[in-house]
């Protein structure tokens, strides 16, 4: 009876999770994808890493440098790093970095360079924007050479230039991930809900202005052009706005097919795509979390506070207060439709890696649950990447 009971205990706990690698990084730099996600080991490199902590391929790409601006005796220091991005998928990595006569775009596909041009289309002085969309088309923004505050979109394959695009704004472009539809500005700006590529020229619909809270710093796209803001809300390409039930949406997943929703205790994860939604009833302080491509896990993240017993102890006996914790944060994975499958204690992170005062943490579940990856920076700037497995 005794031994049955304990079976079934432990059947029902929530499983552990163990540190299976770890390793030193430049920074907290990473990117999910659907097949693995991408670190940068160095201040030069980017490397890509499947679900297993297995690294596929690795690039180099320029370095920081002076430049002389043409005609004059003044220099500029080009920071660095460039300016990356890699598809939903994982194959394509694109890279732009501003050079004297205009800026330069880098492709590769599974770590082969397929494409390195310098267009002159661009001021060299400006960061530029760079989308890796599924299609494998790339898309590059930035303030136009004839230094009229004009923002140049051109579209990109292996061979060069696809069509482009003059808007009459120095504010940047985002597209979403299936290049057909595309939010331009800043504070107001104008929603595109329909973009069409017609010869080596881009034709827009009628622009939308989208309602207050929807900007293009704040706004996110789903895998259909949807947009929707951290606050929730949300504006379909047909124009139309969904009712917004109080839920905040955290993130989207890689290849933005679902989100990952907040409201009180409740964690959702749902796809404005299919309809598809679950969710559970965290047992703390909501704050947030990841979902997987496929909508099957989420990655919650929640805080219980101390007890107030020990508050009131330390309340009356001073020397406790420093002896008792803060608020206690935990990773839960669950599965679809809310079973609690692991859970972590991110105060034992801490404590595994050496140190108890993490300046920035990143993390993200893998495709199948059964990973944890996450990217820190330590109190004396050195940063590193661990890889959890239950």
């Amino acid at each position: 009876m005794a031994v049955a009971a304990m079976v079934a205990w432990r059947v029902v706990q929530p499983r552990g999770y163990r540190q299976v690698q770890r390793m030193a990084v430049y920074d907290t730099t990473l990117i999910p994808c659907i097949t693995g996600y991408l670190l940068r080991p160095t201040a030069g490199q980017y490397a890509f890493y499947d679900w297993r902590g297995r690294e596929t391929w690795r690039v180099t790409v320029p370095a920081t440098s002076m430049r002389r601006i043409a005609g004059t005796s003044e220099m500029v220091m080009l920071s660095f790093p460039p300016n990356a991005t890699i598809s939903s998928a994982g194959d394509t990595l694109a890279v732009t970095a501003p050079e004297d006569s205009g800026m330069r775009v880098m492709v590769w596909r599974n770590g082969i360079l397929r494409s390195n041009r310098v267009y002159a289309e661009f001021l060299f002085t400006t960061r530029s924007t760079v989308q890796a969309l599924d299609t494998g088309r790339i898309i590059v923004t930035g303030l136009g050479a004839d230094r009229s505050m004009t923002r140049v979109l051109l579209v990109l394959d292996d061979r060069g230039i696809v069509a482009r695009h003059t808007f009459p704004t120095n504010d940047g472009v985002t597209l979403s991930p299936n290049g057909a539809s595309a939010i331009v500005g800043g504070f107001t700006p104008a929603y595109y809900p329909k973009l069409r590529i017609v010869g080596e020229h881009i034709t827009l619909s009628p622009a939308i202005t989208p309602a207050p809270g929807f900007t293009r710093n704040y706004a996110w796209f789903f895998a259909d052009g949807t947009l929707v803001t951290p606050r929730g809300d949300m504006l379909r390409p047909d124009g139309s706005l969904p009712t917004n039930l109080g839920w905040r949406c955290e993130s989207l997943a890689p290849g933005n097919r679902y989100a990952l929703q907040t409201r009180a205790h409740e964690t959702r994860v749902y796809s404005p795509l299919s309809g598809d939604v679950w969710l559970v009833t965290v047992p703390g302080r909501n704050d947030g979390g990841d979902a997987t491509a496929d909508g099957r896990f989420a990655l919650v993240t929640y805080s219980m506070p101390i007890a107030r017993v020990l508050l009131e102890a330390a309340a009356r006996f001073p020397r406790l207060q420093n002896m008792i914790p803060g608020d206690q944060q935990f990773l839960a994975l669950y599965e679809r439709p809310g079973r609690l499958i692991a859970r972590k204690r991110v105060n034992e992170w801490n404590q595994e890696t050496g140190s108890n005062q993490v300046i920035e943490r990143v993390w993200f579940p893998s495709t199948d649950g059964r990973d944890i990856i996450t990217t820190v920076q330590h109190e004396n700037g050195k940063c590193e990447c661990l890889l959890y497995r239950y």
